[in-house]
């Protein structure tokens, strides 16, 4: 298309959406558009994926007699000795199905088993909700265009990265009780904000995080150690000097290396990786190095002024006066998603990447927590087609009604729409001015001449205003709809609303949300929803 404008084109939903992310520019927040390609699959037809030892794809000859074959003595079962042989016998196998992997092997087809996913043993409840910052990048993007979008996808657009939504965790409840694990508690380290189900744990883990937290570091010179010293011993993961073998502290400084550092290792597997130096400039490094002595000085709303010299006596101190003061005690507690990354406890990580697997996968709970934060910023939602997928957009749908008039033109757009419904927004210019706009793919675009140029601005034109008044859409995918005429004895969503209202009275009901925005989607989608809905709940639901 020659310069001055295009149609809109759709928001590429994929890896990232201008301004959502923190370190994303934001200063140009319209999509750019977006080519997808198509994969022929055509060329595997003819492909023969069975075993390379199967009849249907071996090409070894089979194996010639070339003489007389010969006879063995019967072997007696249990050997020489006449003990009974107490090898477990090979399990035997029916002719039925003999012949049956015969005829796959024949074939040269192998039955694989299906994929069974694992769910891990459910001890939180976890929810997802959009990042603030994020969440309003995504709002200025969809608002820049009039594009139509489903709502699972703008789900999974917040899912898929972690920096993108928070997480929202609370112990199980089973039956109006608490969960075993935990007694319904979360232990929370407040060093660095990670929740455990069991409290030893979560003391353990505030130990090796309590210098930072419960100590105000000084760094000093000191006199360098006096010896001699051949050798220095060196983490082999992190390349810290860790000291010579016959220097007095070094098994002090091993341990508190072990214990800042690599926590999560065990001790003997971190010390099978120490190596030991025997580079008269790495000997003198370590010696520069211990110069240097880290003071530990205890905070004031821990109790005062305290002073160690060793990293391994504060926190000896923390363990013996301070345990009460390391974790607390929560019902549910928030976390970013970047956060989950970090999670200590084992049980409770699985539960949070399972359940945003799932998700992802089918983002019905996502989704229904999205609505009313659409709905705070302006923007329509709406039920289409016989499975009631929802859509979202930023400009409310409008209906035309009997006897009412538009231009020339633009009577001329919606006829041509209503004559190709679905019809791509790229082949809808070329297709309706009749010349070409695009150029193939080898070819850049024709050159127009200026009548074709004055038809193409006054269609971009009077299309943008359909887009913007509502009267047409543009989903994501690049399809083109026109609103169908409402009927005379239509009523609108505010009657239908206040009809709903009525009859709920009656029952004795409340008309919910979900019934109000149902009554401008078509009849069954709720159930349709609902029925999706109870079939995700169940935890393991194996896909």
């Amino acid at each position: 298309m020659p310069d001055g404008g295009s149609f809109p084109r759709n928001l590429p939903l994929g890896d990232s959406i201008p301004g959502m992310d923190k370190d994303a520019n934001t200063d140009n927040l319209v999509p750019q558009p977006s080519e997808k390609e198509l994969v022929d699959l055509s060329a595997l037809q003819d492909f023969d994926f069975g075993p390379s030892w199967s009849d249907a794809t071996s090409a070894k000859p089979a194996r010639k007699e070339t003489g007389p074959r010969r006879s063995r003595p019967a072997r007696k079962r249990g050997g020489p000795t006449g003990k009974r042989d107490r090898r477990p016998s090979k399990p035997r196998i029916s002719r039925g199905a003999d012949r049956a992997y015969e005829g796959k092997r024949q074939s040269g087809k192998r039955s694989k088993p299906p994929h069974r996913f694992e769910p891990p043993k459910k001890v939180v409840e976890v929810a997802f909700y959009p990042e603030e910052k994020g969440f309003r990048a995504l709002c200025r993007a969809m608002k820049a265009t009039s594009i139509t979008y489903e709502l699972f996808d703008i789900a999974r657009i917040l899912l898929k990265k972690p920096e993108r939504h928070t997480v929202v965790i609370h112990p199980l409840q089973v039956s109006g009780e608490e969960a075993d694990s935990g007694q319904g508690w979360f232990y929370v380290v407040k060093a660095d904000g990670m929740p455990f189900l069991d409290e030893p744990d979560a003391i353990q883990h505030a130990l090796s995080r309590c210098l930072d937290h419960c100590f105000t570091a000084e760094t000093v010179q000191v006199d360098p150690p006096r010896g001699v010293f051949n050798t220095v011993r060196r983490c082999g993961i992190t390349g810290e000097l860790l000291g010579p073998p016959n220097y007095h502290r070094c098994k002090e400084i091993t341990r508190d290396h072990h214990a800042n550092r690599l926590p999560n290792m065990p001790f003997h597997k971190f010390e099978s990786r120490i190596e030991t130096v025997r580079d008269e400039a790495v000997i003198q490094a370590w010696v520069e190095k211990m110069k240097t002595l880290t003071r530990y000085t205890l905070k004031p709303e821990y109790g005062g002024e305290r002073v160690f010299q060793e990293a391994e006596l504060a926190r000896a101190y923390v363990r013996a006066h301070l345990r009460d003061k390391l974790v607390s005690r929560v019902k549910t507690l928030r976390l970013e998603g970047g956060q989950t990354r970090e999670l200590a406890d084992p049980l409770i990580k699985a539960n949070v990447e399972f359940s945003r697997d799932r998700e992802i996968r089918f983002p019905l709970h996502t989704a229904n927590r999205l609505r009313g934060r659409l709905r705070g910023q302006n923007f329509a939602l709406f039920k289409r087609g016989s499975k009631g997928v929802s859509y979202v957009c930023a400009v409310k749908r409008k209906f035309r009604r009997p006897g009412q008039i538009f231009s020339d033109r633009v009577q001329q757009i919606i006829e041509f729409l209503e004559g190709h419904p679905g019809i791509p927004v790229r082949e809808f210019s070329e297709q309706y001015l009749g010349f070409g706009i695009f150029g193939k793919e080898t070819e850049s675009a024709p050159e127009l001449t200026e009548e074709q140029n004055d038809r193409l601005k006054a269609l971009r034109v009077d299309f943008q205003w359909l887009l913007k008044e509502g009267y047409i859409s543009e989903y994501a995918d690049g399809k083109v709809f026109a609103h169908p005429i409402r009927s005379t004895g239509a009523k609108t969503k505010e009657e239908l609303t206040l009809a709903k209202h009525a009859k709920n009275a009656k029952k004795g009901r409340k008309t919910t949300t979900e019934d109000s925005e149902n009554t401008e989607g078509d009849k069954g989608a709720e159930g349709a929803n609902e029925e999706l809905g109870i079939k995700n709940e169940e935890w393991g639901r194996r896909e």
